[in-house]
């Protein structure tokens, strides 16, 4: 039986995952397994534009590596980076009921807050996963957790929690849920050219 991993991203960023229940080896000993990644694009931010259009790009390479195939959408479509990088474009209805894997990459609005509620869990695969490394709000946390505790929902990675540290004590005691602490990219190296880029700035600013 073929198999289909879809990865639903929001704002031009998307994360490549290995299926949940096989490996790398697996993938190559099954070729003609189907693993989709989708990502869904809202470019809202343009000055962010090429920083994020390459998040997806690599993103979407990492995906292809595993033999996944990236479907996206994205309300300002770029059907020629699409064709370029091997990407199709989907609906959310659509990505929601058939993806394995679901991760989010958008900002927060009045317009995206609680993107993920209750009707949208409700359309996932019982073997699903759903991940948040954007941000907080995006997801009704409560109904995620009542679909993790069910067993509606395979698991969840969770990087972003509208309180943080998340207050609901029913996040520490699943065994199928990841917590992050949103600071991926607090690194050396992040640190030391984000130090660069205001020095940088200020220097051109004042003209020196």
């Amino acid at each position: 039986m073929k198999m289909k991993k879809i990865l639903l991203a929001m704002s031009l960023a998307a994360v490549a995952s290995v299926p949940a229940a096989a490996s790398a080896a697996d993938l190559t000993a099954a070729p003609d397994a189907e693993i989709t990644l989708s990502t869904t694009v809202t470019r809202t931010v343009p000055n962010d534009e090429a920083v994020l259009t390459l998040a997806v790009t690599r993103q979407a390479q990492r995906a292809q590596g595993f033999g996944m195939k990236v479907l996206a959408h994205d309300p300002f479509w770029d059907e020629a980076y699409a064709k370029t990088h091997g990407i199709t474009r989907a609906a959310p209805d659509e990505i929601f009921a058939e993806c394995d894997v679901i991760s989010l990459h958008l900002p927060l609005t009045p317009e995206t807050e609680n993107f993920i509620g209750a009707a949208e869990l409700a359309k996932m695969k019982p073997d699903a996963i759903l991940i948040n490394t954007a941000r907080g709000g995006l997801i009704d946390e409560n109904a995620l957790l009542d679909a993790l505790e069910a067993g509606r929902l395979c698991g969840a990675g969770i990087d972003a929690f509208s309180s943080e540290p998340p207050k609901d004590a029913r996040w520490f005691t699943l065994d199928n849920v990841v917590l992050g602490s949103h600071c991926a990219a607090s690194t050396a190296g992040a640190s030391r050219n984000m130090g660069r880029m205001a020095t940088a700035n200020l220097i051109h600013d004042l003209g020196l």
